[in-house]
């Protein structure tokens, strides 16, 4: 292919709006352009990328079995609902699907580029099973694969429990540190722990519990905020009880909540729609007055005892039986040694709270560590709670109805060439592994006007594509200096220079990611590929 042939339009500075150094590069190298907000076009040269990361992630999934599906619908529940009719016997079973579909972000963010972009492309799996085992060995098999893929990309990873709505423990995926990334992971360097904000658990501190006096009222003027409360009573903020209002709206009725978490710590809406088997957009903050006031309580003041009206949940963290100090739900007044199970209860008693770095880790009890990154990799188990809830069923051998045991993930594929691109460059530009780049091959062609290194350069692009190799002729009429600049700045893996010696029959070959240059003769430099 010449280069003046094929639109690859090199920038020297970069218009996107982010730090990721690797989507800088891919705006300089001509791979992408933006279209707007959040939309992006992957050009010649960025979707020749993309396709060889594809090709990659397609033959794994054909290594495994999966049989290709084609859907214009992201919603893998749809393609449960297509095939359910088709699972009627133990013999329809085991299935695995792969589709090549898109995702709609609702949230984009343009500082993250194509990380995070309004669409992405998305490698869904479907594995259906009429046992647990099968189920089991099939998703050992994915990740193994994933694995090899992972390595043969020269891409690290990390695995992580991550947040589902169904319920803790089901979703697990890969993803990759980085201090641009869009969400916070909690690990643990003792173990294998790990798991995404939203999900994270930790390992409650045992505290002695003492008698404790009857809860007394104290008047705190002009106290607000936690902060002022901290100062005014000098106490720590993680003694104290703060109590969130939200409204929930739960089919036809609006339901207000009450929230109760310790001081220091965040509210976490995704546990407490999972725990009350509602989508995160159904809560919101309590802002009406008189909501707040038919709770029985006032903004700033409000605390568990006393509250009307209201579904009362309680993180377990409160509820270690220690004194604390709360709202009176009276303006200008607090309560001290209030006492979880003493002087308050509730039925509805879970993890509603939001991890801090340094909790101890569930599984080890060493202290969490917050890393920033981003997923890649999406598998959730759903064992067979999942086939119950669409009631897809099927009859064993012993003539017996019984539900499969699904399992339903998917690889962003855009978020797996961004992870490639963060691992293979330098100051230069991009630096791409053999077989994993857009060519194979660049033949430079330093001066355009002399026509035996354009017919050198043509003859060595013949051979090696006979070869079966991708080559990328330049033969643009730029400086050879602007050529050899825009070569680092591609990252194709080997660079052939038609330059002085060609009349000899000598050419220069420069490995990408190697200072050492070597020259050949044309079949010297054939015998290597």
């Amino acid at each position: 292919m010449k280069q003046s042939k094929i639109h690859i339009r090199t920038l020297k500075e970069s218009p996107f709006e982010g730090k990721m150094e690797s989507q800088h590069l891919m705006f300089r190298s001509g791979m992408m352009k933006k279209n707007g907000a959040g939309d992006y076009t992957l050009m010649p040269y960025g979707e020749g990328l993309y396709q060889v990361i594809k090709t990659k992630v397609d033959q794994m999934f054909e290594h495994l079995s999966y049989q290709k599906l084609h859907t214009l619908s992201y919603d893998e529940k749809e393609v449960l609902m297509q095939i359910r009719s088709d699972i009627v016997s133990y013999k329809d079973l085991p299935v695995r699907f792969q589709t090549d579909t898109t995702l709609r972000r609702e949230k984009h963010s343009v500082k993250h580029g194509l990380l995070k972009s309004r669409v992405t492309p998305i490698k869904g799996m479907q594995v259906l099973s009429e046992d647990e085992q099968v189920l089991s060995e099939a998703l050992k098999s994915f990740w193994n694969q994933l694995v090899s893929l992972h390595d043969a990309l020269g891409v690290p990873y990390k695995m992580t429990r991550l947040f589902d709505p169904m319920g803790p423990q089901v979703a697990l995926g890969t993803w990759l540190p980085t201090t641009y990334g869009d969400m916070m992971f909690y690990n643990c360097k003792s173990c294998s722990y790990c798991s995404d904000e939203k999900g994270a658990e930790w390992r409650i501190a045992e505290t002695s519990i003492e008698d404790v006096p009857a809860y007394e009222e104290i008047l705190t003027p002009a106290v607000k905020t936690i902060a002022d409360l901290e100062v005014f009573l000098s106490i720590r903020v993680s003694d104290l009880m703060k109590t969130l209002l939200l409204e929930c709206q739960m089919k036809s009725k609006m339901l207000t909540i009450a929230v109760v978490l310790r001081g220091d710590r965040e509210l976490n809406l995704s546990k407490v729609a999972r725990y009350l088997d509602v989508d995160e957009s159904a809560l919101q903050m309590v802002s009406d007055e008189a909501v707040v006031e038919a709770a029985g309580t006032v903004v700033g003041f409000a605390g568990p005892i006393g509250l009307t009206d209201v579904m009362l949940l309680v993180d377990e963290e409160v509820a270690q039986g220690r004194a604390m100090v709360t709202g009176a739900n009276k303006r200008d007044y607090h309560l001290k040694n209030v006492v979880y199970g003493r002087d308050f209860q509730t039925k509805h008693l879970d993890d509603f709270s939001t991890v801090l770095e340094g909790d101890l880790c569930p599984v080890c009890g060493e202290p969490l560590v917050a890393e920033m990154g981003y997923t890649v990799t999406r598998v959730r188990n759903y064992k067979n709670a999942l086939s119950e809830q669409m009631d897809i069923k099927f009859v064993n051998d012993q003539m017996k109805e019984e539900r499969p045991f699904v399992a339903l993930g998917e690889i962003d594929l855009y978020r797996l060439l961004i992870a490639y691109l963060d691992h293979h460059y330098d100051e230069g530009g991009f630096v791409f592994k053999q077989g994993l780049s857009p060519y194979d091959v660049h033949i430079v062609v330093p001066n355009a006007k002399k026509e035996e290194q354009c017919i050198l350069a043509d003859q060595l692009a013949f051979e090696l594509e006979g070869k079966g190799k991708r080559v990328l002729v330049d033969d643009r009429k730029n400086s050879a200096g602007a050529k050899f600049k825009d070569s680092d700045l591609l990252g194709i893996p080997i660079r052939i220079t038609a330059g002085k010696r060609v009349e000899e029959g000598i050419v220069e070959l420069k490995y990408r990611n190697s200072e050492d240059r070597f020259e050949m003769t044309i079949k010297e430099v054939l015998e290597k590929f």
